[in-house]
This record gives C-alpha cells, sequence and structure tokens, in this order.
C-alpha cells in the first residue's frame, strides 16, 4: 500500500526534514549492515577460520585482504550493471524500489549464511551473497537521489545521506563492540566469535529490514526523464566526472588502507591486549566527531564551494594518518580518532552532492552513479592488496613490527593525492 500523498516525496517537491529523513533512512540501514563488517566482525571470524590459536598473524592479514578484493571485484561488476538495468525498469511499482527490495533480500540470505561462521565454504558463500545483494540496493538506491532532489538541495541531501551514514556507522560500530568487544586470544576466543557475530548479523538485519521499508513506503517515484540517453564513453570524456571519480579514487585509498588494517595495527604495533574492543572505541570516536562537521556541512555546501570542503576534509584525515605512523606504542590514540572524524565527516557531508554535480546528465543517472561507485569499490580492491604487499615484504626483510606503519603511510599520502587532483575542479 502506497502511503498517504502528504507524507510522500514526490518528484517536484522541495524536500522537508522528513522528506529528507525518509529518503535517507536506507542509507542508515546500509551502513549498519556494513560498517563493522569488514574492519571488526569479519577479522574476528578470520581468527577461526586461518591460523586457529593465532592472532594478528600475516596469513590473516592476507586473508582479510583477500576476502576485501573478492567484495570490490563484486562491487565493480553488479553495481553497474544493477544501475543500467534500474535505469530501464519500468513497472507500477517504480524502476528503483523493487531492484532495492530484491537486493534487501538477497542481502538477509547471505547474512543468515555469515552468521554461521564455520564452515568457510559457507562464510566466503555468505559473503558472496551479502555483496551481491547489497550492491543491487546500492545501484537502485543511488538512483533516487537526481530522480528526487533539486540541484538546489544537493548539498542539504547529500549532508543528511553522510549524516544517516554515519548514524548507522556509529550504530554498526557500537554494536560490535557490545557483542565483540571482548574478544582476546585465549581458551573463550571461539565461543565469544561465534556468539558475537551471530547477534550482530541478527540485529544488522532487522535494521537493514526496517531501514529499506521506510525509505521504500515513503517515497513516489516519478517517471524517467526524457530525452537522449549518453553513452558510456561520454561520461568517461566529461572531465569533470574524471576528476571527482580520481580524487574520490584516492580518499578512499586512504580510507581503505586505515579501516582494514586498524584492528591488527592495534593488536601488532599499539600493544592494545582487548584490540577489538580498542578498534571500537576508536572508530567510534571518529564517527563521533564526523557526527558533528557531517549534516552542518552538508547544507553550507549549497552556497559555498564544495572543493574546499574536500580539501580541508583530505587534510584533516591525511594529519591523522601521519600521527598513527609514528606513534609509540601505547600512544593514547581519542585525539586521532576525533581529527580524522571531523574529516570524514567533512568529506561525507558533500561527497555525493560533487558526484551528481559531476554527471552530464540525469537519463542515466543510476548507471552513471553505478559506474561512479567504481571509484569506491576499485580501491576496495587495490587497497588490501597493497597492504598485503607491504606486509609480506616488511616480514620478509625483517622489520615485521613496521609492516601496519608503513601501510599507514600510503594511507596518509593517497588521502594527500586526492587535494592535489580535487584542485582541478573548477564546476563545483
Amino acid at each position: 500500500m502506497e502511503p498517504p500523498a502528504a507524507t510522500s516525496i514526490g518528484a517536484a517537491d522541495r524536500l522537508t526534514v522528513q522528506h529528507q529523513v525518509t529518503l535517507s533512512a536506507l542509507w542508515l540501514g546500509l551502513n549498519f549492515q556494513s560498517s563493522a563488517l569488514l574492519p571488526i566482525v569479519v577479522p574476528a571470524q578470520v581468527l577461526l577460520l586461518v591460523d586457529r590459536g593465532a592472532v594478528a598473524s600475516s596469513h590473516q592479514a592476507l586473508a582479510v585482504s583477500a576476502i576485501s578484493f573478492g567484495a570490490a571485484i563484486i562491487a565493480i561488476v553488479v553495481t553497474p550493471l544493477a544501475g543500467a538495468a534500474s535505469d530501464r525498469m519500468k513497472s507500477r511499482f517504480g524502476r528503483r524500489r523493487q531492484l532495492i527490495v530484491a537486493g534487501v533480500l538477497v542481502a538477509l540470505v547471505g547474512q543468515a549464511a555469515l552468521a554461521a561462521s564455520t564452515p568457510l565454504f559457507l562464510f566466503i558463500a555468505g559473503l558472496v551473497i551479502v555483496a551481491i545483494g547489497s550492491n543491487v540496493v546500492t545501484a537502485a538506491y543511488q538512483g533516487m537521489l537526481p530522480d528526487l532532489v533539486t540541484m538546489a538541495q544537493r548539498g542539504a541531501a547529500s549532508g543528511w545521506l553522510g549524516f544517516m551514514t554515519l548514524i548507522g556507522s556509529v550504530g554498526s560500530l557500537a554494536a560490535a563492540g557490545a557483542l565483540l568487544g571482548n574478544v582476546s586470544s585465549g581458551p573463550m576466543l571461539a565461543s565469544d566469535v561465534s556468539h558475537g557475530a551471530l547477534l550482530f548479523y541478527a540485529l544488522s538485519a532487522v535494521v537493514l529490514a526496517l531501514a529499506a521499508a521506510v525509505t521504500v513506503l515513503g517515497i513516489e517515484e516519478r517517471p524517467a526523464p526524457s530525452g537522449p540517453a549518453h553513452p558510456w564513453m561520454e561520461l568517461l570524456r566529461h572531465q569533470p566526472f574524471r576528476i571527482v571519480f580520481a580524487a574520490r579514487a584516492l580518499v578512499m585509498i586512504g580510507l581503505t588502507l586505515f579501516l582494514t588494517y586498524i584492528e591488527y595495527y592495534l593488536a601488532a604495533t599499539n600493544g592494545a591486549t582487548a584490540f577489538v574492543g580498542a578498534t571500537v572505541a576508536i572508530a567510534l570516536l571518529a564517527l563521533f566527531g564526523a557526527l558533528v562537521s557531517s549534516l552542518a556541512l552538508g547544507i553550507a555546501s549549497d552556497r559555498v564551494p564544495r572543493v574546499r570542503i574536500v580539501m580541508g576534509a583530505n587534510l584533516a584525515m591525511a594529519a591523522a594518518a601521519w600521527i598513527f605512523v609514528f606513534a609509540p606504542a601505547q600512544f593514547p590514540l581519542a585525539p586521532l580518532g576525533i581529527l580524522f572524524g571531523l574529516g570524514y565527516g567533512a568529506y561525507l557531508s558533500v561527497d555525493w552532492a560533487l558526484a551528481i554535480d559531476s554527471l552530464p546528465g540525469q537519463t542515466r543517472s543510476a548507471r552513471d552513479l553505478g559506474i561512479f561507485t567504481v571509484s569506491i569499490n576499485l580501491p576496495s580492491l587495490i587497497a588490501p592488496a597493497l597492504g598485503g604487499v607491504v606486509i609480506v615484504l616488511a616480514n620478509v626483510a625483517g622489520i615485521g613490527a613496521l609492516g601496519y606503519r608503513l601501510v599507514f603511510s600510503l594511507a596518509a599520502i593517497s588521502l594527500l593525492l586526492g587535494v592535489v587532483v580535487i584542485r582541478r575542479l573548477r564546476v563545483a
């Protein structure tokens, strides 16, 4: 049943706060499902599947890298194809909503397999199914932004998406911390990881389903915009798209390197014994810092150049990453988490608005944004592979203790290169 017309989001509406919350709710659910998955839950489960009994070994780090690599491959293939299908789809349920519902159902099936933790084949199958379902949802969902948001409100809508991203991430990491925060090496490792992971997947499934229901039932899709569709290659020749794509890819390489190895950094370099709990604590501090900057800067970006916000955000994140590189063991990392979070929130506040600004048209918006999403997924493929190579080479060279610091150095360099590239954009 459709919701009352007074509360649904229409094509020509200026979005109220209620409409912004309705449109962005699904982003909360997707981020609750995913934010703690690769940084917290999957690395903990890998402890039971690879080098059982060891903690933060190089084989376990390589396994996490391989998992991230595989998830990125799936996203690179699925997201543009699902976006293109969403642009062409015609039904009384709308071209976006039916794919969102289908993708959510697939992702929930995958989470049920992941919740079992073992055996390995079931764990891998669950990861693949979750990746497919989540990327189908993302592809169709992000096409709603140019469909329903006017140019004058892009920054505000992007700020709300960033805000919901952070709320979902805070909830995800808080849940992972409560359920897996006491995991440490010892005789209770297997039971603590299995029980905590099961409860996390059950909770994230409920949140994702509820968030999807809010968005799917609370929107009123409009017909596809008329006009000729530009080909794939025209998008790649469009200079603003190329610049924003490259800058975002560099930022995501830095973020992925940081997030993929932060848990093992704390265990092997910082000397934290309850390393899962320490990872959650730093991540939560970063996200609370991000909440401070995200929504306000997104709204402000409708009046000031978004490029300036992106540059400041990258510099803040790079500064925090460099301090991680040189911090001695047991160094208090809470202020760094907050600094990193302020930059991350600022970046999220304008990320999607800048992406939509860079598109050459709206007739194939979900396909184009699906291609743009490769700037997230390709770094998710490159960064773990790069990080794994650095760690292995550090071990071979006899400086294994420096491996994670070298990885964080690469993260900081990549974030700084993002500043260099985005300065070339002159249209945002």
